[in-house]
C-alpha cells in the first residue's frame, strides 16, 4: 500500500508540473489519479457481472479512464465502446445499434458527459460508476438510462479508500438527501416535473399561473 501511495504522489507531482494550480483543479487531478486505481477492481466486478448473465454499463468521466478500463477488459466477449466526447455521432449510433442487437451479456463503457441523457440503455440491468461526478443530478441521469420499470437496477459506486474520495462521496450523499427532503428527484424528469412536484404546477399552466404559485406565500 505504501508503494501505491508513493506512486500516486509521484504521478500527482508530475501532473502539477508547469501548470497553474487551484484547489478545484488539484482536486480534479487527484480524482483522475484515484480513478486509475479503481480500474482493476472495476474490471473484476464487470467480468463477474457478465459471468452471472447480466449486461452492464460502465460509467467514467475522463476519457483516459475509459480507455484504461477498455484495455483492462481486453478479450472480454461483447465489449463495446468506449463512447466518449471524441466519439463521432455515426460511430456512437453504430455502437448502440450493435449492442441492442447482441443477445449475449454485454458491457458498454461510456462517459457520463456523452450518454447520461436522451438515450435508453435499458438492455442492461447493472451499472458501475468507476468515477463520480461533482453533481448528483449527473449521476442520477446516468442511472435512469437503464430504467424501464420492469426490473430492478443494480448500481455500484466506486470510492477510493482515501480521505479526498470519501469526502466527495459524502458530499454527494448530503446533496441527494437535501434534494430528497424537498421532494426533488434529479434525473427522473425535466423542469416541468420539478415544478409539478414542488409547486403543484399543472403542465398546461401559463407563465402567469406559474409565477402566481411560486410567489404565493402558501406555496413557499
Amino acid at each position: 500500500e505504501h508503494a501505491e501511495v508513493q506512486e500516486t504522489a509521484a504521478a500527482f507531482r508530475k501532473a502539477l508540473a508547469g501548470r497553474s494550480q487551484t484547489v478545484v483543479g488539484n482536486l480534479e487531478r487527484l480524482r483522475k489519479l484515484y480513478a486509475g486505481r479503481k480500474v482493476t477492481r472495476a474490471a473484476e466486478i464487470i467480468r463477474q457481472t457478465l459471468a452471472d448473465g447480466h449486461s452492464v454499463v460502465a460509467w467514467t468521466w475522463h476519457q483516459d479512464v475509459a480507455k484504461a478500463l477498455h484495455a483492462a477488459l481486453a478479450g472480454t466477449p461483447a465489449l463495446y465502446g468506449p463512447i466518449t466526447q471524441k466519439t463521432t455521432q455515426p460511430a456512437r449510433e453504430r455502437i448502440l445499434e450493435e449492442i441492442r442487437s447482441d443477445s449475449r451479456p454485454c458491457v458498454l463503457i461510456a462517459s457520463m458527459g456523452t450518454l447520461a441523457t436522451a438515450v435508453s440503455l435499458n438492455w442492461a440491468s447493472h451499472e458501475v460508476f468507476v468515477e463520480l461526478d461533482w453533481t448528483p443530478a449527473v449521476i442520477s441521469q446516468a442511472e435512469m438510462r437503464l430504467f424501464d420499470g420492469s426490473r430492478p437496477i443494480s448500481c455500484v459506486y466506486m470510492v477510493a479508500d482515501c480521505e479526498t474520495d470519501r469526502r466527495q462521496a459524502d458530499a454527494l450523499l448530503a446533496k441527494l438527501e437535501a434534494a430528497s427532503s424537498l421532494s426533488l428527484k434529479p434525473g427522473t424528469g425535466d423542469v416541468s416535473d420539478v415544478l409539478a412536484t414542488t409547486f403543484g404546477v399543472d403542465p398546461g399552466s401559463t407563465l402567469d399561473d406559474v409565477a402566481s404559485l411560486i410567489l404565493a406565500a402558501e406555496s413557499l
